[in-house]
């Protein structure tokens, strides 16, 4: 029988909670950002190494679940996704902020399928996301929710 500490369980609870929290986000998130693909690629082999030191280089159940455990945080730091949900500013894993604290908003149209959009919350802080989605759509998104102020700059003819 392979003994477990407190430290195993705790690291398998955690990693249980991370995969669930990471299909809310999936859920949650309805227009989304750009992916930084080598973000993505590093987190993911990051994940290989802690899983292949899970199943070959650990013989203990401590390592094992601790070697699982960084795995699936690096999983989940390369496929959590930022952008735009129903409650708030999904920024990063870490940052879910309300659309009562943004002041303003500025969006403008990189291309037909892009759009920058830089939240204001207050005087100081910003928040700067580049969103798939053409600039009607995130208009509208955000004209749904307690955003104060859209401001949208116009294209101009080289823009066109």
């Amino acid at each position: 029988m392979i003994y477990m500490n407190l430290m195993s369980i705790v690291y398998l609870t955690l990693s249980a909670l991370l995969i669930v929290a990471l299909g809310f986000d999936w859920r949650m998130v309805k227009i989304r950002t750009k992916l930084n693909w080598w973000r993505v690629g590093i987190c993911l082999l990051l994940a290989a190494i802690a899983a292949y030191s899970a199943k070959v280089l650990t013989t203990d159940a401590a390592g094992t679940s601790s070697s699982v455990f960084i795995a699936v945080f690096f999983f989940i730091f390369a496929l959590w996704r930022s952008g735009l949900s129903s409650h708030g500013i999904v920024g990063s894993i870490r940052s879910l902020k309300p659309y009562n604290l943004v002041s303003q908003v500025e969006l403008a149209a990189i291309n037909d399928q892009q759009t920058r959009a830089i939240f204001h919350f207050g005087a100081v802080q910003t928040q700067k996301l580049v969103l798939n989605a053409d600039l009607t759509t995130a208009e509208n998104f955000l004209r749904q929710t307690e955003v104060r102020s859209i401001q949208v700059e116009p294209k101009t003819e080289a823009d066109k």
